[in-house]
């Protein structure tokens, strides 16, 4: 139900400890929701909440919103893209990462799986200005190289597994 800006509704994920407040622009249906972290036994009441790291978010309707791969060392995968990809991690405990990669949301859960295409996953494809330099830094922060840089209409690509045999490309159009 959208209701006008302004208006919030609460929400508690108990998965995460997730408390959220959602605004919803309904001329154009995108969703600004302002969220903190917090433990089992704290109160959340927005009237006298304070975040310690606001996170502020503009969700779009019926868009990629969050990934989510499985992961056997948490610690592993995390440094892994942390020195490759620069990307930023919240943990929730010894099953669950959370990161984010300057635009995109998503998590790891421990899990002996992996998501390969091989196996009918879907692949996940990073953009690079310099494809060989990133191909060096994934080698150089613990992934694999599976498929060379190659081309294709529109651009070139590699793909690699990630520490933990979770296939991912990178492609430039340069």
């Amino acid at each position: 139900m959208d209701a006008p800006i302004g208006d919030a509704k609460t929400a508690i994920n108990l998965r995460f400890f997730l408390l959220t407040r959602t605004f919803v622009d309904s001329t154009s249906s995108n969703v600004a929701v302002f969220c903190g972290i917090f433990t089992q036994n704290q109160t959340a009441d927005f009237d006298t909440i304070s975040f310690s790291q606001p996170k502020f978010i503009m969700q779009t309707d019926q868009k990629i919103d969050y990934l989510e791969l499985p992961a056997k060392d948490l610690k592993v995968v995390q440094a892994f893209y942390e020195k490759a990809f620069d990307w930023t991690f919240t943990s929730y405990g010894d099953e669950y990462i959370a990161f984010n990669d300057g635009s995109i949301d998503g998590g790891f859960y421990k899990s002996n799986l992996s998501s390969t295409t091989e196996h009918g996953a879907a692949l996940i494809v990073f953009y690079a200005i310099d494809l060989e330099a990133t191909r060096e830094k994934v080698k150089s922060s613990g992934g694999t190289v599976i498929k060379e840089i190659f081309s294709f209409p529109g651009g070139r690509r590699f793909q690699f597994l990630d520490p933990n045999g979770n296939e991912l490309g990178v492609w430039s159009d340069k």
